[in-house]
């Protein structure tokens, strides 16, 4: 079984509730050497307690972006990049993201071409990301909220071309799996469809949801964020 270091970002919105069920999920049902949380000193919940397994890495870019539809922001994965704290491969969450079944080995997804293009065709947004990524790579899209597995020093040659790049507003996931393809395999959006049992995404609601509520109730062992 591999053995993970897995980093979330962070800025508290809505409560930090969704944040401490990702990492318990992902400490029950992955192999997690270490969780990693980038956020401000504010945004730190209190029930985080940074140890050798829980690092927090504190940042002052974590509300500010580089681009229109970039998230986390340029200055924020630069951020933990420099910092040190950081191996040179780790899993990058979303703080609404769960993993629901054990995982041995962790694969990387990529958006089912004809889930994705539905849902771009009644959404602005998804549209104009669309456009951007595949203008500038044939191919596929990434943004999900699902983790991604990623190389540091491939991060910072991404980097080194978005800096550049005269149209930043590329989705991140997408512009780091087509430069650097993995042998991802295609998935539906988890927010939509949750019927393999494996992952879900919450979208904001999680406290209001059968499954959100299903996941409070089952995962009740603390994280290693925890203590």
């Amino acid at each position: 079984m591999s053995s993970y270091d897995a980093v979330w970002y962070y800025r508290d919105c809505s409560g930090s509730t969704e944040l401490r069920y990702s990492m318990r999920t992902a400490s029950a049902n992955l192999n997690l050497r270490r969780i990693i949380l980038l956020c401000t000193q504010e945004d730190l919940p209190v029930w985080f307690i940074p140890s050798s397994r829980a690092v927090h890495i504190e940042s002052s870019t974590v509300r500010h972006h580089h681009g229109v539809l970039i998230d986390p922001s340029w200055g924020h994965m630069s951020h933990w990049l420099n910092s040190g704290l950081v191996e040179e491969e780790f899993l990058l969450f979303n703080d609404d993201f769960y993993v629901l079944q054990p995982i041995s080995e962790w694969t990387d997804y990529y958006r089912d071409p004809a889930d994705y293009n539905a849902k771009a065709r009644n959404n602005r947004y998804y549209a104009r990301r669309t456009e951007a990524s595949w203008h500038y790579y044939s191919g596929p899209a990434y943004n999900l909220h699902m983790p991604m597995r990623l190389v540091t020093d491939q991060l910072r040659s991404m980097l080194e071309w978005w800096e550049q790049c005269p149209t930043p507003n590329l989705d991140f996931r997408t512009l780091y799996g087509c430069m650097f393809p993995t042998g991802a395999i295609p998935h539906r959006d988890v927010k939509n469809d949750i019927s393999s049992g494996d992952f879900y995404s919450s979208s904001n609601d999680f406290e209001h949801t059968a499954v959100g509520q299903q996941i409070m109730r089952e995962y009740t062992t603390p994280s290693i964020a925890e203590g």
